[in-house]
């Protein structure tokens, strides 16, 4: 995606919306699982059942989307660094 010489505020946040659209999207996709997991076990009335969901979904988040999100942060800051240098 190019970005032009001048653009305005307005331009640039559209343009960065458009990206990030998809993020979003895919964020509330997987809240809604542990929500629908929540739900139809809560519905069971079985208090340990319910914990196990609650359990579940905090290691999933733990260990999977932490993870993955610290790991993102690092590469984005070592790609800015490399596509400011011109070291493609």
């Amino acid at each position: 995606m190019e970005f032009p010489d001048e653009m305005t505020i307005l331009q640039c946040f559209w343009m960065v919306t458009k990206m990030a659209v998809p993020l979003v999207c895919g964020m509330l996709l997987y809240l809604l699982v542990q929500l629908t997991n929540t739900y139809f076990v809560g519905n069971l009335n079985e208090p340990a059942l319910l914990a196990g969901v609650g359990m579940g979904n905090m290691l999933i988040n733990v260990l999977c989307f932490a993870v993955t999100q610290g790991l993102n942060g690092a590469l984005e800051t070592l790609v800015s660094q490399s596509y400011g240098a011109q070291k493609y």
